[in-house]
C-alpha cells in the first residue's frame, strides 16, 4: 500500500509540473514564431517602396548601394553594379537595419 502512495505522490510533485513547463514553453515558442512572422511581413510591405529606386542600404555590420529590383519573401534583390554590368546582391530583410534612399 505505501508503494502505491510513494508513486502517487512522485507522480503529482514531478511528472506533472514537469509536463506543465514543457507545455509553457510550447507555448512561449509559438508565439515567438508568430511575432517574428509578423514582423518579416511589416518589414517586407514598408520595403515596396524602394523598388525601382537607388538606395543605400545598411545590413549586420556593412552597407551596399543600388538599385532595389524586388523584395520576394524576406529576400531583398539589388543591383549594386556600375550601368551596363550588373551585380546582383541577395540580402535577408532580417539584418537590414537602416535603409536610405538617394
Amino acid at each position: 500500500m505505501e508503494t502505491y502512495w510513494i508513486i502517487f505522490i512522485v507522480f503529482f510533485c514531478v511528472i506533472i509540473p514537469a509536463i506543465y513547463a514543457q507545455r509553457q514553453e510550447q507555448q512561449r515558442h509559438i508565439m515567438r514564431t508568430i511575432r517574428k512572422r509578423k514582423g518579416a511581413r511589416l518589414m517586407s510591405e514598408a520595403l515596396q517602396r524602394y523598388v525601382g529606386k537607388t538606395c543605400v542600404i545598411y545590413y549586420s555590420s556593412s552597407g551596399v548601394t543600388g538599385i532595389v529590383k524586388s523584395i520576394d519573401g524576406c529576400w531583398l534583390t539589388i543591383d549594386s553594379g556600375k550601368p551596363g554590368k550588373e551585380k546582383i546582391n541577395m540580402i535577408n530583410t532580417d539584418y537590414i537595419t537602416r535603409i536610405q534612399e538617394k
